[in-house]
């Protein structure tokens, strides 16, 4: 009984270790980047579970968005290769 107890407190906590909470959760970003680095920096924060709300001129988009691996995407100008 010991011994199942115990594979089941290695489970529970190796299971925790994958479920890591988000640091950045809650917090709010505003990106008004519009070159690979800012929209890359403001990514990695939307994965670490920050709510990033990209801002882009009407006319010129995100220079990510145009070289982008997905043609069909990026002419709807949806593109998010980095």
């Amino acid at each position: 009984m010991k011994q199942k107890a115990e594979t089941q407190s290695a489970a529970t906590q190796t299971g925790a270790q994958q479920e890591r909470p988000a640091p950045l959760k809650g917090v709010r970003i505003v990106d008004f980047t519009s070159v690979l680095s800012g929209p890359y920096c403001t990514y990695q924060m939307a994965l670490l579970g920050a709510d990033v709300i990209k801002v882009e001129h009407p006319e010129e988009s995100d220079q990510s968005r145009e070289t982008g691996s997905d043609r069909a995407l990026n002419k709807k100008r949806m593109g998010t290769s980095f």
